[in-house]
């Protein structure tokens, strides 16, 4: 088991398309959770990242797996919707905010969170307050989650809350907010349910959420 995740994250790392997916494949077949499997992409990915800050990878890399990524982790959703198939957890409404183009992490959570029986709704990127607020208006979600992976978009963090606020939607809206540089000491500041520092962290706090 341990040697086919090894094996998925070398393939990974080589952004080898047809080897992820056969080791991503036996992985499951020997029966391992798909979320462990997503998150040994995921793996892979922040090292391609850090060796991109190290000088050691390229533009053209990130990109590539970005969408190595993305085509993958769609193929393996099947098998992530089966797993969280029991008891329905609550709606999580997802995207990123305006002004921010990445949808890495959010897509990761969205994974997770529907593994963990949460029914997910996920906006995509560069997603404006006024549409994250008619989306709660519409479909009420238990939860709100908003990533901002810029500092320079932080503050549509705070616009989404303050616009929840001012059409009364606030009150039967647990909102998570997360990415890179968000702290704890924001989340208290703009007023925020709870952070999620990764996709783990994210699924514990809004199992949390909803409990009560």
């Amino acid at each position: 088991m341990g040697q086919n995740l090894k094996a998925l994250e070398l393939a990974m790392l080589d952004l080898d398309e047809t080897a992820v997916l056969e080791q991503a494949g036996r992985a499951l077949n020997d029966g391992v959770s798909p979320v462990v499997v997503i998150n040994t992409l995921a793996s892979a990915m922040r090292e391609i990242g850090d060796r991109f800050a190290r000088g050691e990878a390229f533009i053209p890399e990130l990109v590539m797996s970005g969408q190595l990524f993305g085509r993958v982790t769609t193929q393996l959703l099947p098998n992530v919707q089966a797993t969280g198939a029991g008891a329905h957890k609550g709606t999580v409404l997802l995207g990123t905010v305006k002004g921010d183009l990445h949808d890495l992490g959010v897509n990761l959570v969205g994974l997770v969170l529907a593994a963990e029986g949460f029914t997910v709704i996920n906006l995509g990127k560069d997603v404006s307050a006024e549409t994250f607020v008619g989306h709660v208006r519409e479909r009420k979600p238990e939860i709100l989650g908003l990533s901002a992976l810029l500092t320079t978009t932080l503050n549509e963090q705070k616009l989404v809350i303050d616009t929840l606020e001012k059409e009364g939607l606030r009150k039967n809206t647990q909102v998570m907010i997360g990415g890179a540089p968000v702290t704890q000491e924001w989340s208290d500041a703009i007023g925020a349910d709870a952070v999620g520092f990764d996709a783990v962290d994210a699924v514990k706090k809004a199992l949390a959420l909803v409990k009560g």
